[in-house]
């Protein structure tokens, strides 16, 4: 599941030749309406509970604590990593940043 997670990032990137709206977003997040800073935490925080769901089904193993920080890390990477394979346009920037994560959560 992560690795799909990984590749809507890379689809994202090449079908928009651009950063993804929630890293974007985040960025200018200060200037924000209220309105729109909650619904970016949210966004934020569904992803990051998506993707604590996936890791816990391939890693029972995992600590609890484990898994929330890798999840938190994994969107986080992506999201550093799209804004910056679109500002140098270089996606393979965003390819060897998820090839990088995938090998995290083996």
């Amino acid at each position: 599941p992560i690795e799909f997670y990984i590749n809507a990032f890379e689809k994202a990137l090449e079908t928009n030749q651009a950063a993804c709206l929630c890293g974007i977003l985040a960025a200018e997040a200060s200037g924000l309406p209220e309105s729109v800073r909650d619904a970016l935490a949210e966004f934020t925080l569904r992803n990051i509970d998506w993707l604590e769901r996936a890791m816990k089904v391939e890693h029972p193993e995992w600590q609890a604590d484990e898994i929330k920080d890798t999840a938190s890390l994994i969107f986080s990477a992506l999201e550093g990593a799209i804004v910056f394979a679109a500002m140098t346009d270089n996606p393979a920037h965003l390819k060897r940043v998820g090839e990088r994560l995938q090998k995290l959560v083996e």
